[in-house]
């Protein structure tokens, strides 16, 4: 009888460490005041000044997140306390992913599975992710925990957290669409190897029906900015602007290509490959496969199995290696971790794709092996155990490098505007502001932000944009100065400044 092994007497130690690594990060990208890149010092600024949450677009989901800071801003007068607090709130949604996944994999053959939520939630909205308060990219990764429900066994309550999760996506983000038709699918893809085969018929008819309503709704509460952010021209755009964030997505990819491989040995592609049909076809001739597996293997399978997990091992490593390199001077260069701001346009489009090995990993893991091939702690800790928590070892490290850059520009932008000899602040007096994140409409709410209750100084990106006392952010929103929660107490000559414009 084979020892359980490490992984085998202790199956909660990785799942446990990968999310105590994810939550390091969030932790630490909250303190960092992460929530306040672009629209966050908006979101943030006009909740804590209106006393209620400021739902933008329809997307009553962030109603519950905003009304958190709300809330407490009766009773706080430190507003970067608050912003730290919008961030761990935000963080519940990846965090809240990630428990959802690993709970529904948790059965002897879909714990192997839980590698791939990680990847799709970590790593996959990574280059996205800094843009806490961009409802596109927990829009992604609450995808990828109705994916990992739709995996497990149907049941009572998997059916109630996967209506919950789909009510919660309805209102968050126009994506949802495509994730209740990409669900469908996955479900009457399910009804082929199911049991409960009219079951998964009804739930993927009924999300494909969803998706045509969400859809329509987008298209009917549609304002003009996002009219104007979908047609071509802007996409393209977008694209070139998310350029340095998109060299993340082909690694992703041959990571998981990587991942997949370390599941090689009597896999599904090997079987798909041999015999042409399902490992559960009994008609194939037996030596017709052995033939074809000596073909295939080089006529010693066990060599051929060693020379794989050895290949996939160090060609995992390498890969590793270099998404790690090149994100740590990705996050570490402001003028490159920008292009977050368009990458939130396409994470979920390049999640999409992960789902193919994932889906040929559950076939795996459904038809292939009896459960106590997964239990063994060897085979188990090389195939996923340990590489969850080195994914989320890759991510704490990124994103918390990247923090320390946002980090830092909010020091160089408070600085800057501490010693600015005059109470209105444009980017003509801070010349470096054009070529970092806070070329934003939202950094005038984020100067009041960042000074607390009493504001002294405001900033502006333009000097144009200044009209009598109030700032233009974007065509027709003006900030305007209101002693509410903020205080403003311009120093000396403010009102000069205003007229002047």
């Amino acid at each position: 009888m084979k020892s359980p092994g490490l992984v085998g007497r202790y199956s909660w130690f990785w799942p446990a460490l990968t999310l105590g690594l994810a939550a390091a990060a969030y932790l630490f990208a909250a303190s960092c005041l992460d929530t306040l890149t672009w629209d966050g010092g908006g979101y943030v600024f006009n909740t804590i000044q209106r006393g209620r949450p400021a739902v933008p677009c329809s997307r009553y989901s962030d109603y519950p997140l905003l009304g958190v800071v709300a809330l407490l801003s009766q009773f706080v007068s430190d507003s970067h306390w608050l912003a730290m607090v919008q961030g761990l709130v935000i963080a519940i949604l990846p965090m809240g992913s990630l428990i959802l996944s690993f709970r529904f994999l948790s059965g002897p053959r879909l714990r192997p599975l839980r590698i791939w939520p990680v990847l799709g939630i970590l790593l996959s909205a990574l280059p996205g992710q800094i843009f806490l308060v961009a409802e596109a990219i927990p829009t992604a990764q609450i995808a990828w925990a109705m994916w990992a429900i739709i995996a497990a066994d149907l049941s009572i309550t998997s059916f109630i957290w996967l209506s919950g999760l789909v009510l919660y996506l309805f209102f968050l983000h126009p994506t949802a669409a495509l994730v209740y038709a990409i669900s469908g699918g996955l479900l009457l893809l399910k009804s082929q190897a199911c049991q409960k085969r009219a079951v998964c018929l009804r739930l993927g008819t009924a999300l494909f029906v969803l998706a045509a309503i969400r859809l329509w709704y987008a298209l009917v509460i549609a304002n003009s900015y996002e009219r104007g952010e979908q047609t071509l021209e802007k996409t393209y755009q977008t694209f070139l602007d998310a350029r340095a964030a998109l060299v993340f997505v082909p690694l992703v990819y041959l990571l998981a290509f990587t991942i997949l491989m370390n599941f090689q040995s009597k896999s599904v592609w090997h079987r798909w490959m041999e015999t042409g049909r399902s490992p559960r076809s009994g008609t194939v001739n037996r030596k017709l496969r052995t033939g074809s597996c000596e073909l295939i293997t080089g006529g010693n399978g066990a060599r051929s199995t060693r020379i794989s997990n050895s290949f996939s091992f160090w060609t995992g490593t390498a890969v590793s290696g270099l998404f790690l390199a090149y994100g740590l001077g990705w996050a570490a260069d402001p003028s490159l971790w920008g292009s977050a701001f368009g990458y939130r346009r396409f994470v979920l489009l390049t999640t999409i794709p992960l789902l193919w090995p994932a889906i040929l990993h559950w076939r795996r893991c459904q038809l292939n092996p009896p459960p106590s091939e997964f239990n063994d702690g060897r085979r188990t800790g090389l195939t996923g155990a340990w590489q969850m928590a080195g994914l989320a070892g890759i991510f704490l490290s990124i994103f918390a490098v990247q923090s320390l850059s946002w980090r830092s520009e909010l020091k160089r932008f408070i600085s800057d505007l501490d010693r600015a000899p005059k109470p209105v602040v444009t980017s003509d007096d801070l010349p470096w502001i054009a070529g970092s994140s806070l070329n934003h409409w939202a950094s005038t709410q984020l100067s009041c932000v960042l000074q607390g209750r009493t504001v002294r100084k405001l900033f502006a990106l333009h000097g144009t944009d200044v009209q009598r006392r109030s700032i233009l952010l974007f065509a027709g929103t003006w900030f305007n100065e209101r002693d509410r929660w903020f205080e403003f107490q311009l120093e000396p000559g403010g009102d000069e400044v205003f007229a002047n414009h």
